[in-house]
């Protein structure tokens, strides 16, 4: 496996890379790297495609515009046109989990010339609704806390975040995984709590996510911070 750097659409994209032939791109959702896909690489590029695998804009070794604007859904589909147009292809496969689902989703409905097949985990498509999402959150979450709006102020999430990585990602793996308690005393909380108060600190983390992998992505996000992760929910 080797990390090439893409220089498309004014930003520089960090993405591991393995095999040869058509290519296949993989998109992480939040809070992650290229190195949630570090399972799937070798054994899709051993099937006779070529991977890439780049940490999206803000993450770990790409470009973090500052702006909140730099998030918005075109210049995300953009950076993976501009990943296709580099690799010299006309089309590539895309497959993308959380947040990186919808990134896939929206590329393959506005660029269907460009992919030949799309793929989302996690994460269903969904149309455009008719009024900003964000607005329908507020809604339907009016008085309760939700992670979404929550992460609307700037640098209150960062603050929380950043206090601590290694407990915040720690806390965050494990209590959106199966192995977690039951999240409904996270979800019904007052609109006052905040992210991390209702997750749970495992004493031991499960075998999926050994120690030595927590260290990769706290050293990626204490370098890097949470500010270019968080902007994608302020543009949705």
């Amino acid at each position: 496996m080797n990390f090439e750097s893409f220089q498309t659409n004014e930003v520089s994209i960090r993405a591991a890379t393995m095999g040869s032939g058509p290519v296949v791109i993989l998109v992480h959702g939040w809070p992650e790297l290229w190195y949630s896909w570090r399972h799937q690489i070798e054994p899709i590029a051993n099937a006779g495609y070529r991977v890439i695998v780049p940490d999206v804009r803000g993450y770990g070794g790409s470009d973090k515009p500052n702006p909140v604007e730099a998030y918005a859904m075109q210049p995300l589909m953009d950076d993976i046109i501009g990943i296709i147009d580099a690799c010299g292809e006309e089309k590539a496969i895309l497959v993308g989990h959380d947040w990186g689902a919808p990134i896939v989703w929206t590329t393959a409905a506005l660029n269907g010339s460009r992919v030949s097949a799309v793929a989302g985990l996690s994460v269903p498509y969904r149309a455009r609704p008719s009024v900003p999402l964000i607005e329908l959150w507020k809604k339907i979450y009016e008085g309760r806390f939700f992670y979404q709006t929550y992460f609307q102020d700037e640098g209150v999430a960062e603050a929380e975040l950043e206090r601590d990585v290694r407990l915040s990602l720690r806390k965050i793996y494990f209590s959106i995984s199966g192995d977690a308690p039951s999240l409904d005393s996270w979800v019904n909380r007052p609109a006052t709590a905040t992210l991390l108060e209702g997750f749970v600190d495992p004493p031991v983390f499960p075998d999926w996510l050994t120690e030595k992998d927590l260290d990769y992505f706290v050293e990626n996000f204490t370098s890097g911070g949470f500010r270019g992760p968080l902007n994608r929910y302020r543009k949705i």
